[in-house]
């Protein structure tokens, strides 16, 4: 629904933390909105000062009010299974073996889809509504990869 774009802009993506959904030099479309970004969408971070790089890119899991449960290789949201079928193959537990989350209110639990190769809410805990600056629409350059 394009009602609630206020803004677009582009972002180039940098590093292997979203292998492989998205590749280092990927040239995104990312969208400003105003609301909540649903679980499984690929967003635009904000960082807190010292907390890595100021922007970093990775997708929703957990929305505020979830408990995130990591077992025997599997995400698990509210005692349910999710399949992450964006990892084509990657583990899902990367340092998650038997851990579990409580989301607070107006926070996130973000993670790269690399895992292995990323720096996310395992290390730097959930994020705020209000460092979520945008959502990923498109990956505009390359516009098709062959694999």
């Amino acid at each position: 629904m394009l009602s609630n774009i206020t803004s677009a802009g582009l972002f180039r993506l940098r590093g292997a933390s979203m292998e492989p959904s998205l590749c280092d030099g990927d040239l995104l479309l990312v969208i400003k909105r105003h609301g909540v970004p649903r679980r499984g969408r690929i967003v635009t971070i904000r960082m807190p000062d010292g907390a890595g790089p100021s922007w970093q890119v990775k997708r929703v899991v957990g929305l505020p009010g979830d408990n995130l449960r990591f077992e025997d290789g599997l995400l698990f949201i509210n005692g349910t299974p999710h399949r992450e079928h964006y990892l084509q193959g990657l583990p899902a537990y990367l340092g998650l073996d038997r851990t579990s989350f409580d989301i607070g209110d107006d926070s996130y639990f973000v993670l790269g889809d690399n895992r292995a190769h990323s720096v996310d809410s395992r290390s730097f805990g959930t994020i705020d509504g209000a460092q979520i600056a945008g959502v990923v629409a498109a990956r505009l350059w390359p516009p098709f990869r062959l694999s």
